[in-house]
């Protein structure tokens, strides 16, 4: 896949259009509307368009070259090394939180309801 495919796939996907590229690039509309169409761009002038690509559409950009230039098997070996590597991460248990007080809240809830006044300053 070309790069420029890749551009505008992750675009079409993410729903962002030229001008909204065009604002976060500084490209202008212009520009990419005719490398839409073909015409050739500085590769300065791209790297500019990927800058301005929102996080969700620069993660489909770069998804779309790495996952559409591998073959199945490439594929299939990626997905299970990725399981793979899931299943021997330890899970971490999250702390069970009480809900009922301890002893020494229960203490310290007494002594601030049995503690006397503070005396006023008049």
């Amino acid at each position: 896949m070309l790069l420029k495919d890749a551009l505008f796939k992750a675009m079409d996907k993410c729903g962002l259009t030229a001008k909204e590229l065009s604002e976060r690039s500084g490209v202008t509309q212009a520009q990419i509307s005719r490398f839409r169409k073909g015409e050739d761009l500085a590769f300065l002038t791209f790297q500019r368009l990927v800058a301005g690509l929102p996080r969700e559409a620069y993660h489909q950009f770069t998804t779309t070259l790495v996952v559409e230039q591998m073959d199945s098997q490439e594929l299939g070996n990626l997905i299970m090394s990725a399981v793979t590597q899931l299943q021997q991460k330890p899970v971490e248990s999250k702390p069970v939180i009480e809900s009922k007080p301890t002893e020494s809240s229960d203490k310290s809830l007494e002594l601030e309801h049995s503690a006397e006044p503070i005396p006023s300053a008049a």
